[in-house]
């Protein structure tokens, strides 16, 4: 079975700076309105389990959810076990359904909307145990930091 369907990308009519500006918008919106609170989830189940040089997390997404990831610093590959979602990064939009994996790429900042209820695993290259740390190694707080990378 190929797991990594083949998907097709809408073009988009956005700069870089003018998606990452209106993502970042739209995260605020979302943090920041209680009348979401039925639509938007802030907290989801989350399982983590430590390798040796891995760390993998799992997180179950409700059917129905907006949310925007954090901007990833480091590639590293995901999987949507369960579940379909449409996604929006700069590159455009897709709608993937599991089975399905993918690689996060550098720069990476997602608008996802979950169609079913959805596992979504992502596995980080560390050594580190702690959460905390790893967030500090693999998660950008602004795309500022890309450009030290």
């Amino acid at each position: 079975m190929d797991l990594c369907k083949p998907v097709s990308f809408k073009p988009t009519r956005y700069t870089q700076a003018q998606f990452r500006y209106g993502i970042s918008k739209l995260e605020d919106l979302i943090n920041n309105d209680d009348d979401n609170s039925d639509l938007v989830v802030r907290e989801n189940p989350l399982k983590e389990r430590f390798l040796d040089h891995q760390y993998i997390r799992e997180v179950f997404n409700p059917a129905g959810q907006l949310l925007v990831t954090k901007i990833h610093k480091v590639e590293h590959p995901f999987f949507l076990l369960q579940g379909e979602m449409s996604i929006i990064t700069e590159k455009g939009e897709e709608h993937i359904s599991a089975p399905y994996y993918g690689v996060t790429a550098v720069g990476t900042k997602r608008i996802i909307y979950t169609h079913t209820d959805c596992v979504f695993v992502t596995v980080h290259a560390t050594e580190l145990k702690d959460t905390d740390k790893i967030e500090n190694e693999v998660i950008a707080k602004e795309y500022t930091e890309l450009e030290e990378l």
